[in-house]
């Protein structure tokens, strides 16, 4: 935030008091805020039509977390850019038993496949993403021509040098885990190793040189050259995951080929500069020109209503006016026909909302407006003493006019 100011973010979490983050959820519905940084306690049922970015900071552990997730923006049929910034051995920390001791077996056969497929749609440089995403669940699109890979052309280079380099590493250290691997590779006096750093132009600048080897490492499994199996590993009490690589018959090959005739094309990894990257990113968030407002067309019955829940103690309850609906196309279930204009905490009550539960029983809105009444009213009778909280709705284009996001 010193360096960009102009994001404005805010953390979101689940430490936080239920009063605080009904205080953020409000400031983000109404574009107060421009930006959350949050843990998954924000990403189920957050319904904001004009979220155009939505940044993964390290990968989800499946596949359906991360297409549930993404699916957060862009509700308004406006653009939303969807980025994951990770590295390829995050993926490792999801085989832990932190994260899979409550999986039943087949639970587990589910959850690699889902993580399997994440961790190959991330590295992936040549299918259509969109295209790669919705073909894990089952569906066939063609390519959307919006995402990276379908909107700048592959570029392909030689790795040989370095696939050679990072082969021979694999099958003179066979202990351990690609880290340990590299460091020992890098600091390694072998005369194969030496030949192969100094072929490969990888005599200075330790640090950028493993970072090359690791991004390749992917598109090696991707392109069967190596085999990867997760292994655990206990350290200092604590059960750790790890992967190791393994040269196939095809890595092998090539080992054994003459060094001249041998080309080993894949695609480019991106290696941005995260800080000059994000920086980008954000001013484009600041200077990117406004979403329309919200059309009153919306028939999605999810996108049309603004649901929101406020604490009620006795005395503001006594200063809300709330009847029978008038009007059953509209709405059966009962109507605030007046409400303070002053309220400490929530989104404010506003004439015209309806009720939809009262202490977490609901109202009934499938019969009459007076059914629906009769409900209410036993609703609070049984909770009149204890109520701490009430849920109401409201049409989401009335809601985004009166909380000031119609425009912005």
């Amino acid at each position: 935030n010193r360096s960009y100011p102009t994001a404005g973010a805010i953390a979101y979490h689940a430490q936080l008091s239920p009063h605080r983050r009904q205080q953020i959820e409000y400031k983000f519905m109404n574009g107060s805020i421009p930006t959350v940084v949050a843990t998954v306690a924000l990403s189920m049922g957050v319904d904001h039509p004009n979220v155009r970015f939505v940044v993964h900071w390290g990968p989800p552990d499946t596949a359906e977390l991360y297409y549930q997730e993404i699916n957060r923006g862009g509700r308004s049929g406006g653009a939303c850019d969807a980025i994951i910034i990770s590295k390829d051995s995050e993926f490792d920390q999801f085989e832990e038993g932190y994260f899979t001791r409550h999986l039943s077996p087949t639970q587990m056969d589910l959850h690699s496949t889902s993580l399997r497929f994440l961790r190959s749609f991330v590295s992936n440089l040549r299918i259509c993403r969109w295209e790669l995403l919705l073909s894990y669940f089952g569906e066939t699109v063609v390519p959307c021509t919006n995402c990276d890979i379908c909107s700048a052309p592959i570029q392909e280079d030689d790795f040989s040098l370095l696939a050679r380099f990072l082969f021979i590493a694999l099958e003179l250290t066979s202990i351990g885990g690609i880290t340990t691997i590299l460091r020992v590779a890098f600091e390694s006096n072998d005369i194969k190793l030496t030949a192969a750093k100094s072929r490969a132009r990888m005599l200075n600048n330790k640090g950028r040189n493993i970072r090359r080897c690791r991004a390749i490492l992917p598109l090696l499994v991707d392109s069967r050259h190596l085999v990867r199996v997760n292994k655990t590993a206990t350290i200092n009490c604590r059960v750790v995951s790890y992967a190791i690589y393994t040269l196939t018959s095809i890595a092998r090959q090539f080992l054994e080929s003459p060094e001249e005739t041998t080309v080993l094309m894949l695609p480019s990894p991106k290696d941005h500069d995260l800080k000059s990257w994000l920086a980008s990113h954000v001013d484009s968030l600041a200077t990117r020109s406004p979403p329309p407002p919200i059309e009153v067309e919306i028939e999605t019955p999810e996108r049309g209503y603004f649901l929101f829940t406020i604490a009620a103690d006795p005395q503001y309850w006594s200063s809300i006016l709330i009847a029978p609906s008038t009007n059953n196309n509209d709405s059966p279930l009962p109507c605030v026909i007046e409400a303070p204009g002053i309220q400490s905490t929530g989104v404010p009550i506003q004439k015209g909302d309806r009720v939809v539960s009262v202490d977490g029983q609901l109202v009934d809105k499938a019969g009459s407006p007076q059914t629906a009444w009769s409900s209410f009213t036993r609703a609070c009778s049984t909770q009149r003493r204890d109520m701490h909280s009430i849920t109401l709705t409201r049409p989401l284009v009335r809601a985004y006019s009166t909380l000031g996001g119609v425009g912005r």
